[in-house]
């Protein structure tokens, strides 16, 4: 009876649809990119952004909440130039989308040079903001083998919620 039991099980593990969601894309334009970052997600879903060299770096600026995934993991990962081995380069500001306790966002950044879209302008821009009255819920923000440069006041802010009396 157990291995008939544990037969059926991972008869129907096998024919189970999965539930990740993993897509691998290589941009090579700051459209592309935009693009590729901003689409619906799922909270499952795990998606890999390569971001290729550009002599410029790709210009992202500011994402608005409305167009940010509140869910889902992405990786944007850079890839070096293979003449010079320089480091990709993207550019944004990035405003957090509200989003609920089971709708975790993960943002992993890897091998890239990282720069505010409009420099160290002075001003209180801050890379990544979520500065307002909506719940955000970041699982992971990770930044590995980058180099942070020309942002003006922070790499990340979050404001502190209200809470109500009650």
């Amino acid at each position: 009876m157990k291995k008939l039991c544990t037969m059926l099980l991972a008869a129907v593990a096998l024919l189970a649809p999965s539930v990740v969601q993993a897509d691998q894309v290589t941009v090579t334009t700051a459209a592309d990119l935009i693009s590729q970052f901003t689409k619906a997600r799922t909270a499952e879903s795990s998606d890999t952004i390569y971001v290729a060299y550009t002599a410029d770096g790709m210009n992202m600026k500011t994402i608005k909440a409305t167009a940010m995934p509140s869910k889902g993991k992405i990786y944007m990962i850079g890839v070096n130039d293979e003449a010079s081995g320089a480091k990709a380069c993207v550019k944004f500001e990035m405003n957090i989308a509200a989003n609920t306790e089971g709708d975790h966002l993960s943002l992993i950044f890897q091998n890239l040079v990282i720069k505010d879209y409009n420099g160290a302008s002075g001003n209180s821009k801050h890379l990544i903001n979520a500065k307002d009255a909506n719940f955000h819920y970041i699982d992971t923000l990770a930044f590995r083998n980058c180099e942070i440069t020309d942002f003006c006041r922070t790499i990340y802010r979050l404001e502190p919620q209200a809470k109500a009396d009650g």
